[in-house]
């Protein structure tokens, strides 16, 4: 994926938060799901602890592994 994909899906007011994860023992971090132009997901892993994003992890979601993008497979 592109830096564009990444700006296009992440700098969204469309971006949901999808799971939050406050005892990150890196600190405060959330997973975040947004869609770049083509419609297509990005998951990332998102650091909340300070005021400058940092981001943990970039990925494209396996469908075999989320319902909808949003919600885990058991």
């Amino acid at each position: 994926m592109s830096n564009s994909e990444i700006r296009q899906a992440l700098g969204s007011a469309k971006i949901e938060l999808l799971e939050d994860y406050p005892t990150d023992p890196r600190g405060h971090s959330a997973l975040f799901l947004g869609f770049t132009l083509l419609g297509e997901p990005l998951h990332a892993v998102i650091g909340l602890a300070s005021e400058t994003m940092l981001f943990v992890t970039v990925y494209r979601p396996y469908p075999a592994k989320w319902y909808d993008w949003r919600v885990r497979r058991k």
